[in-house]
């Protein structure tokens, strides 16, 4: 009998023991846990702060006859030229070389724009000159879709990878157009093109107006964003 209780009384100690481990673990968690929230709301208001800065330089700066056909930070920091009020800069079917006008809007366009970008440099990872199309099927030069044969037999999946080959294309133009125009080298350092193929199309009344989907776009990555994202996946990942 007093071996039961001897056994008895010693395993309610170890209970309890181990009972106080994790309450002193759940104790620290919920520190580490308060710590990270506070850290992450702290860089989700410095991004927030940076992007209206940002947003509100550009609107300044485009404050003019030119900036009244550009949208400004539409749903993230970005620029789109809207081709109904500058006709001249969209581009025809199948075609990604930059025509007279198009250089000419772009080199009163990019002055503009690295205003804003030499206050906020070392905010900014990245300039992104993002190409578009239509979503028809491409059949254009090969200096616009590139000489190599698509392995694909269906015509949609074919379409899209030379349309994509043509948005690449023309942000390219886009992008050695400025690099010969501006010596500038740092703003070389943040410049970079890509091909969006047909996947954002414009659409009007829920209609897609192929000539305003041929065209360029300008999106800006920042910093404090990838440090955000970041600091989220951390915290995801310390639960």
């Amino acid at each position: 009998m007093t071996n039961f209780y001897e056994n008895n009384s010693q395993g309610e100690e170890q209970w309890i023991y181990i009972s106080d481990i994790m309450a002193g673990l759940m104790i620290i968690f919920l520190f580490v846990s308060i710590q990270l929230l506070e850290e992450l709301s702290n860089k989700v208001s410095i991004f927030n702060i940076k992007e209206v800065d940002i947003c509100e330089a550009l609107k300044a700066e485009f404050d003019d006859e030119l900036g009244k056909g550009i949208k400004i930070c539409d749903n993230g920091v970005n620029i789109k030229i809207d081709a109904t009020a500058n006709k001249d800069i969209v581009f025809k079917s199948g075609v990604c070389e930059l025509t007279h006008q198009q250089k000419i809007f772009f080199d009163k366009f990019f002055p503009k724009l690295k205003n804003v970008l030499a206050t906020h440099f070392d905010s900014i990872s990245e300039v992104r000159i993002e190409g578009h199309t239509d979503t028809d099927g491409f059949t254009g030069p090969i200096s616009c879709r590139g000489a190599e044969k698509l392995a694909s037999k269906s015509k949609i999946i074919s379409d899209y990878i030379e349309n994509t080959r043509l948005s690449q294309a023309r942000s390219r133009h886009v992008l050695n157009h400025l690099l010969k125009t501006d010596k500038q080298f740092w703003f070389r350092l943040k410049l970079t093109a890509h091909g969006l193929s047909s996947s954002e199309p414009i659409r009007i009344n829920n209609v897609v107006n192929k000539n305003l989907s041929r065209r360029v776009e300008i999106t800006i990555l920042l910093k404090e964003k990838e440090e955000l994202i970041k600091s989220i996946i951390e915290f995801g990942n310390s639960k």
